[in-house]
């Protein structure tokens, strides 16, 4: 058991407040977004059965999400950690090399990621942050 203090600081932390813990799911947002279409060029990647629970993906998401409009921006072809929580990690990487997005569309490329590749309450994928082919959003075990 996780003692309340060490939750609260883990919480604060991750910039999450107790409104958007009570927040609906944000697969009500994903739902609403057209299905990917036969000539997308971008195809999400499954993983395994992961580690990455729905509730760490959650956290995680909730996490990246609330920075908004706020770029991440990651170095080069190698792997940033975004968020790691639990047994999962977010990680990103450009394509190219230098990327970056904003924090909302990169939540929600890896929420896409979780909703697709859902398997025995875990999930782990790659896929990219919305809108922005350059930079690769992937959830795999810590």
């Amino acid at each position: 058991m996780i003692p309340f203090n060490h939750l609260l600081i883990t919480l604060l932390s991750l910039t999450i407040t107790i409104p958007s813990l009570a927040s609906p799911s944000p697969d009500a947002e994903i739902a609403s977004l057209p299905p990917p279409s036969l000539f997308d060029k971008r195809a999400i990647t499954c993983a395994p059965p992961s580690k990455c629970t729905y509730n760490d993906n959650r956290l995680c998401y909730l996490s990246i999400n609330a920075k908004g409009t706020q770029s991440i921006q990651v170095q080069g072809k190698t792997w940033t950690t975004l968020c790691q929580l639990g047994g999962c990690e977010w990680r990103g990487k450009g394509v190219k090399g230098k990327a970056s997005s904003y924090a909302r569309d990169v939540a929600r490329g890896g929420w896409t990621s979780v909703t697709q590749c859902a398997n025995n309450n875990g999930a782990g994928g790659r896929n990219y942050a919305h809108g922005n082919g350059d930079f690769q959003v992937e959830i795999v075990p810590s």
